[in-house]
């Protein structure tokens, strides 16, 4: 069984929104061991117009392969309220795979300000 090492980044933008990275994180836990948490702030929305995003970033093992990781936190995503819809401006959950082994997954998020002060705290 192969561990693999990940970072996860998480956000909202609903009123309850910290309560929403408080679920996510607990329905994470099954998927992956978290050796880390960040502090959670407050971010600016990129690219839309809506209310500011709470926002953390994880790091975790997994024994899972990214496909299989990838559809149990679209699963997670769903239980918290996260539909696809045509209004991306409301955010109840986002989870993004940010790192797999060595791999940098949403390359163009990694040069946001905020994931910069994110992974300096893991």
């Amino acid at each position: 069984m192969t561990i693999h090492p990940i970072i996860l980044a998480l956000g909202s933008n609903v009123p309850d929104a910290a309560n929403k990275l408080e679920q996510a994180l607990t329905l994470c836990k099954e998927s992956v061991s978290v050796i880390k948490v960040t502090p959670v702030i407050e971010t600016s929305p990129v690219g839309i117009i809506s209310p500011n995003f709470l926002n953390m970033m994880v790091s975790a093992t997994t024994t899972l392969s990214l496909s299989q990781l990838s559809l149990n936190l679209k699963a997670v995503e769903k239980v918290l309220g996260r539909e696809k819809s045509s209004d991306k401006r409301v955010v109840e959950i986002d989870i993004d795979i940010m790192k797999y082994d060595d791999t940098l997954l949403h390359v163009s998020d990694w040069k946001r300000d905020y994931i910069t002060i994110l992974i300096s705290q893991l």
